[in-house]
């Protein structure tokens, strides 16, 4: 039974019948076998080779699974191959993969598939056995004439186990029949679920069990048994295990499995398997895995609660009452598995269903009525046209794992059977069985339990019948009380599952959860989620059995029993932990819905013991490591604090400190010469609040209300379970704000409006709290209307201290603003106040930190800094950057940093949010203050500002009669300054009543928040952002959290009060108002700061001077005046689009030369392509390989591998030239004939590869301007990548009636016109050659970028920006980019273009272009894996990067591809994954990966 001692055993000769073509043998040893007579008393002819054939037959499907087995395992890992395979065995074993790689698959397990075939079970082996068994009965069992029939039925079985083997296409699987095709797989599996089928329904179980019983000693004790008894057993236990492993077919309800149930009870299989666990530690442990097997594969199937919903309902000793519940019951799991088909009918209806915009797929048919009319139906195919296009809607990224179904049983017989086992088991052998797999589990190492299923199997059954006891003894429990008509007390005793609830085990279960659950974090590791929810379930059963143990025990030892094993549980602390680092870690992509429900269920559980333990007086300790720190020296001297405040702050300092030491000295009394840091254990009373205070996180919360969705079909115990804790965080924690979420309040609208719940007395507690919760916060909102706009945020735990008590978050901020003053006042002496509250706030995370950062003493270099600050840019958006920065330090640098310290090098250097923990302040967000403006001053920007904005149509018509004038769009202006006078208004007077009245000035900026739609729109006003910037408020600002503009804390009541109004007379000017003379004292003042923007306050000592000039002007019209500078005097009420005149001129640009031995067309140099020129390619070669082409295409049928190797095996020069010699040569047009000969994805990936050049980025073109509107994406990818030479080529090869810049202008002539700009000055081919940068240049590039970014009229930004984008090379650009942070100080390249662009069409061409300048490969990768990725594939855009990269460097992005971005999968892989037949075989000769 054992592979590889066979194959060792294999010599020479045997090793070359292994590799030989046998399936010729296959019919003539089924003959050799017997057949099935004609007549009918001796149904089956043994033919008389008949033990010869079998013998052979075996042989060689044993031969051949040993070659699957090590064919799998020598591609899998070849290099431990030739570590173990040793210098004898090695040349046999790596000939045996000779034929499997470049073989087709149809070569894999071609026996198994001849047997299949042939149906050999059903026809010749289980006949044969029948018959042999028949007569070996009639002679004896122990007769001499037997021994030959005996020797048959032993080949017969041996053959038997062979083809039941447990199949599988899992290359991780390395003990199971290997098949690599997955339709083979689905086939084989069709062939043993036959076979299954036949040895289940002839007999044959009654007839293995007798020879079971006869030749494999099962009276004796194991050890007494002989070497071939045993050998036996394992061989018929293998088989059982065999045929229990088949599943049940998914395309139609057989329910196979429930038959080999009811068959195995007939034949009382399971019984003897049974008693061989009495005594399983005696036996061989082969034996004991195939036991637990055994048992594994019996169960695997069940759940207890539909095991168990109606088993009590037979019970004739159940009354009248129990059997009318029972039935209600069943009546209810009727509904359900009718709702589960229909939601299953549903969805596969929806998979079907036709949308908008979609047409037929498919031949169409037309039908003629007898009206006349006629209809159109389709014939093709299910897939609708556009099934994989993703322009109309992109999928998600992530989608939720499947759920398992609800178990069906064929019968209640089926359950009665189970449940019979069940408790026999539990009665006789579940303790021995248990404990002699864990001794056996627990020794192993951790990689060996990875490698197998095993500890996954042991796992379940535990889980399984913890649950079953449970469930089985409540239920007896039940029955026994409504006889007796008593009350239901202390019905659980836990003896059946004693050895389940022992601290070695427990401990077992608990570290191997934590392993799994740590894996995910190391890439290198695969975190097997099914195996994490296998264990997660093991380790809440047992919680749960010590909940019913302290709960509901039988007597008081149970219960004191119960107690003690969780007090030694909590004292580690691991378990607790373990479930809130799950909860938190959940992610609905990896794992089941039912996983988070474990997790629930253990934290209620735990809560629960908790509680019980605190009221009846347990103590409670918990263990933690705790680190001895350094022996610190005495403090030094202070100085004298001269304050009261200095000496109070400097004497709380002191004992502070004081205490810390005599804490520390305590704990290292005996080890004062260490110097290094230890880490002891030390225990503490449990603090069950701050348990429960660690669950109050947003986090914690999104994840329960994930479970609560489902609540109608929830079970009312798991809702319950959710309620329980929210209960306590919101109403006993009073964290109620954490549920004040606008998501959470629809999910409490639509529990609330459902006629369902509120029927149903199991979910009052539900309904309760979501009505409480739903009150609760109305309440708060009456007198904190905040409360409307917070809805929308999560809480932090200081903004909900603020919403419980209001001014909790003011007065933090105040004293924390008194420590900074006290800090900066005592120098020296106060330089520690606060710092106790500031490490304490941070401690247990900045710990945490620091234990996984694992510090290196070498510091980091400036080449290590400079890489860090060059890549992060490019790669912030991955969410594995650190990964990604650290492949780039090893490849480039030789480094060999850790992730955790890539990441704390990010935060030192400001790259990513958060300061460095080494730090002992932290450093706060710069907040900019606004600028000093006069009153005067203000005066004047807000009657021309607000003066503008009322009369915009009507000065425009003066200027130009041919406007047309819109008064709507005037009133709209003048309400929503209005607004702001009233907003301004109602906040004076709110402010005024809340600050001390001997003061005018308030201590925090006060935002101005919309309440309803129409104030946000007054908000995104263009005139009022203008206004609120000109007078000095405080815009929005993600860096400082800030969502609103917000009034200044500098401001004075009086200023807000004189704006206010200022603001109301302006709108009540008349369009001809003398704005000159209103506003003469600062007119020169405030056209200098509206024209110059930030530059303005620079300017404020010497602008007043030339104020006296206006005034000796005779016309009152504020129009261009006879001024020195008449820039700065221009017309005041100017489009705020325009950019100031008075920004100094730039230089030209002129490229540089570049030598021709230096130019590149690409961003980088020296890029591979996949399909390069044949060297050996001539004239001839051209007419030999049109001939080629022409016999393929020839007659009937088309040879698509010979079209395919043409096709890569030249560039697109040399096919063009084989283009031409076959159309000269045979009249005919090649592209003409793609089409006629060959379709689908293969033809058009054929057409394009022979299109002329420039010929497809054309058609691309066409499509992208095609119909209404036109695709940005695909305008971006096609013209900002593209080189000059390729975008002149592609417009000579334009067919259409006008040019491309033409249509182009057409089509994007929107707007700003910044889009249409770019895009023509790149097909005008404006772009320079590629070569050394120039890294002044680009300095002068970025600091002149940066300047225009900084201004408030962004105009001139934009211009600058599609100037430097189209007119420097690409590796201009990407020195531009890799320098601009550095300079900017606040945005990277992206983040400018955003500021600068918002998230338009410009913005993402220009994003574009500094995404391929900077990455190219990784652009195209990334392209490559959207393409791939999720449900389907984009063949279009996957066969225009195939087409265009090709020739340029494909290759390198293929190795890019492998490494970054295909999830630890070669190209290769996701293209064989997603594609099929030839036109997969075309993609990989593409990509050179065939």
């Amino acid at each position: 039974m054992d592979s590889e001692d066979e194959l060792d055993e294999l010599d020479a000769p045997t090793t070359a019948a292994v590799l030989a073509d046998q399936s010729q043998e296959i019919p003539t040893l089924l003959s050799a076998i017997g057949a099935i007579g004609e007549s009918g008393r001796k149904p089956f002819q043994r033919g008389e080779q008949c033990y010869t054939a079998l013998a052979r037959l075996e042989y060689l499907l044993r031969t051949e699974y040993i070659k699957s087995r090590f064919e799998q395992r020598d591609s899998d890992d070849a290099d431990e191959a030739e570590e173990d395979g040793g210098s004898g065995a090695q040349p046999q074993r790596s000939r045996l993969t000779v034929k499997t790689r470049d073989d087709d698959d149809n070569s894999n397990n071609d026996m198994f598939e001849k047997c299949g075939e042939f149906m050999l079970v059903s026809k010749k082996l289980v006949p044969c056995f029948k018959g042999v068994m028949q007569e070996m009965i009639a002679l004896g069992m122990d007769s001499s004439r037997s021994r030959p029939l005996l020797q048959i039925a032993h080949c017969v079985m041996k053959m038997l186990t062979r083809f039941t083997f447990p199949l599988t296409h899992d290359t991780s699987n390395t003990h199971d029949n290997y098949i690599a095709s997955s339709k083979k797989y689905e086939r084989f599996l069709e062939y043993q679920q036959s076979a299954k089928k036949a040895l289940i329904e002839n007999d044959v179980l009654h007839y293995v069990i007798t020879l079971m019983s006869a030749q494999c000693g099962l009276e004796l004790e194991a050890n007494a048994r002989s070497e071939l008894q045993t050998d036996s057993l394992e061989l018929y236990l293998c088989l059982i295990r065999n045929i229990l492993w088949i599943p049940n077919p998914t395309h139609s309800e057989t329910f196979l499995h429930d038959r080999c149930v009811l068959a195995m009870q007939q034949e009382q299989v399971m019984d003897v398997v049974v008693e061989l666990a009495c005594n399983v530690a005696e036996e061989p442990e082969k034996v004991q895995y195939l036991l637990t097997d055994i048992l594994y594969q019996y169960f695997r199937m069940e759940d207890v609660d539909s095991l168990l919903l109606d088993e009590h309902n037979h019970n004739p000793h159940v009354n009248a009452n129990a059997n009318a519940d029972a039935a209600d019951a069943v009546h209810a799991n009727t509904d359900d598995l009718c709702q589960q088909y229909e939601r299953e009918k549903l969805q596969r209806k929806q998979r079907l269903r036709r949308t908008r915009h979609n047409k037929w797929g498919g031949v169409s048919r037309i039908t003629h009525l007898r009206n006349g009319q006629s209809r159109v139906q389709s014939l093709g195919t299910d897939l609708m046209s556009n099934e994989h296009m993703r322009d109309r809607g992109k999928q998600k990224r992530f989608r939720a794992v499947g759920e398992q179904r609800k178990r069906i049983y064929l019968s209640a017989k089926v359950k009665h059977a189970l449940c019979y086992v069940a408790d026999v088991w539990l009665r006789k052998s579940f303790t021995p069985l248990m404990n002699a797999m864990h001794a056996k589990l627990a020794r192993k190492a951790e990689f060996e339990l990875n490698a197998n299923q095993d500890c996954k199997k042991w796992f379940s059954l535990v889980a399984l019948f913890v649950h079953y006891h449970r469930v089985r003894s409540r239920l007896s429990a039940v029955q026994q009380a409504r006889a007796q008509s008593a009350r239901l007390t202390n019905w659980y005793a836990p003896s059946a599952i004693e050895c389940v609830l022992r601290a070695p085990l427990i401990q077992f279960v608990v570290t191997r959860t934590e392993t799994l659950f740590e894996n995910r974090k190391h890439k290198h590791l695969a975190c097997d989620w099914h195996r994490v929810q296998e264990a997660l379930h093991v380790y809440k059963e047992i919680v749960r059995a010590m909940y019913n143990m302290v709960y509901y025990g039988e007597d008081e030892q149970t219960r004191a029993r119960g107690v003690q094993l969780f007090a030694q549980l909590l004292e580690e602390h691991r378990g607790p932990q373990l479930i809130h680092d799950m909860i938190h870690e959940y992610k609905p992509h990896q794992s089941t819905k039912r996983c988070l429900s474990y997790c629930v269920e253990a934290v209620y559980y735990t809560v629960m013991l908790i509680e019980h333990m605190s009221k009846h007086g347990s103590q409670l300790n918990v263990t933690h490591r705790k680190r001895k720190r350094k022996k610190r020296s005495a403090p030094a001297s202070r100085p004298p604090s001269t304050t009261n405040e200095q000496q109070e702050v400097t004497s709380h300092e002191q004992r502070e400190e004081e205490e810390q030491h005599q804490a520390e000295d305590e704990e290292d009394d005996d080890d004062d010469d260490d110097d290094s840091d230890v880490a002891v254990l030390v225990q503490k009373e449990f603090d069950f609040e701050q348990f429960l205070r660690s669950y109050a996180a947003n986090k914690v919360v999104a994840q329960y209300m994930y479970i609560l969705e489902d609540y109608a079909t929830n079970s009312a115990k798991l809702n319950s379970f959710v309620i329980h804790l929210f209960n306590k965080l919101a109403f006993e924690l009073n964290y109620a704000p954490l549920f004040f979420h606008f998501s959470y309040f629809l999910l409490f609208d639509e529990i609330l409006n459902d006629a369902r719940m509120l029927n149903n007395k199991n979910h009052a507690p539900l309904i309760k709290f979501c009505t409480r919760a739903v009150r609760l916060f109305f309440n708060k909102a009456q007198t904190n209307p905040v409360m409307f706009c917070e809805i929308f945020f999560f809480k932090t735990v200081l903004a909900i201290d603020d919403i419980n008590e209001p001014g909790n978050a003011r007065q933090h901020y105040v004293k924390q603003a008194q420590r900074e003053a006290a800090r900066k006042r005592g120098g020296a002496a106060a330089d520690m106040i606060g710092m106790d509250e500031i490490c304490d706030e941070d401690f247990e995370d900045g710990e945490d930190e620091y234990q996984a950062l694992d510090v290196d003493v070498t510091a980091w270099t400036t080449s290590e800094d400079e890489l860090l600050r060059n890549y992060f840019g490019s790669y912030s958006a991955q969410p594995n950057v650190a990964h990604i920065l650290q492949q780039f330090l090893e490849t480039e640098l030789q480094s060999t940093r850790s992730v955790p310290q890539i990441t704390h090098r990010l935060r030192v250097l400001g790259l990513v949010k958060g300061g460095a923990r080494g730090n002992v302040t932290k450093e706060t967000k710069k907040r900019v203050k606004p600028k000093t403006i006069s009153m005067d001053e203000r005066k004047s920007i807000i009657y021309r500002c607000v003066h503008r904005a009322c009369f915009v149509q009507q000065l425009q018509q003066q200027g130009n009669p041919d406007t047309e004038n819109d008064h709507d769009t005037e009133q709209q202006n003048k309400r929503a300054f209005l607004w702001l006078h009233d907003v301004l208004d109602r906040t004076h007077g709110i402010i005024a009543a809340h600050i001390d009245a001997s003061t005018s000035v308030f201590d925090v900026d006060v935002s101005i928040v919309p309440m309803t739609p129409l104030h946000f729109t007054y908000m995104q006003n263009l005139y009022i952002t203008d206004l609120l910037t000109k007078l000095g408020y405080l815009a929005p600002n993600k860096y400082m959290g800030a969502c609103w503009w917000r009034i200044p804390r500098e401001f004075k009541l009086t200023e807000i009060s004189q704006m206010a109004q200022y603001i109301k007379d302006a709108t009540e000017l008349p369009i001809d108002a003398d704005l000159h003379q209103l506003c003469v004292q600062s007119e020169v003042v405030s056209e200098s700061e509206a024209g110059n923007g930030d530059n303005a306050e620079h300017k404020q000592p010497s602008e007043p001077e030339p104020e006296p000039e206006p005034e000796a002007e005779p016309e009152p019209e504020p129009e261009p005046e006879p001024e020195p500078e008449p820039e700065a005097e221009a017309e005041p009420e100017a489009e705020p689009e325009e950019e100031p005149e008075a920004e100094p001129e730039e230089e030209k640009y002129v490229a540089p030369e570049i030598d021709e031995a230096d130019a590149h067309p690409q961003p980088l140099p020296e890029s591979r392509p996949s399909i390069e020129a044949n060297a050996e390619f001539s004239e001839d070669v051209a007419k030999e390989q049109a001939e080629e082409l022409r016999k393929s295409m020839k007659g009937l049928g088309t040879n698509e591998r010979k079209i395919i190797a043409v096709t890569t095996a030249y560039n697109l020069e040399q096919r063009q030239q084989i283009a031409a010699a076959y159309n000269a040569e045979y009249d005919r047009d090649l592209k003409e004939d793609f089409e006629k000969e060959l379709s689908g994805k293969l033809e058009k990936m054929i057409v394009a590869l022979w299109a002329p050049p420039g010929r497809y980025d054309a058609e691309q073109i066409n499509e992208a301007v095609e119909g209404l509107g036109f695709s940005t994406a695909l305008l971006n990818e096609i013209i900002c990548t593209r080189t000059n030479e390729q975008l002149e080529l592609m417009q000579s090869a334009w067919w259409k009636g006008m040019s491309i810049i033409d249509r182009i202008k057409k089509e994007t002539h929107s707007g700003n016109g910044n889009y249409c700009n770019l895009l023509v000055t790149l097909l005008e081919g404006k772009r320079p050659s590629n070569g050394p940068a120039d890294a002044d240049q680009a300095k002068l590039d970025a600091e002149m970028l940066n300047r225009y970014l900084s201004q408030e009229k962004t105009s001139s930004a934009k211009q600058k920006f599609v100037q430097v984008f189209t007119t420097r090379s690409w590796v201009q650009i990407r020195e531009i980019s890799g320098i601009f942070q550095d300079i900017s100080k606040k945005y990277t390249m992206n983040g400018a273009i955003e500021k600068a662009f918002g998230d338009g069409d410009t913005a993402k061409a220009l994003q574009t272009i500094d995404e391929f300048a900077s990455q190219p490969y990784d652009y195209w990768a990334k392209k490559m894996q959207d393409a791939m990725k999720g449900m389907g594939t984009d063949d279009e855009q996957l066969r225009r990067l195939l087409v265009t990269r090709a020739e340029i460097d494909l290759r390198d992005i293929a190795i890019v591809f492998g490494q970054r971005y295909g999830d630890g999968k070669t190209l290769a892989n996701w293209i064989k994954s997603d594609t099929s037949g030839d036109y997969e075989d075309l993609c990989l000769a593409i990509c050179a990966l065939e």
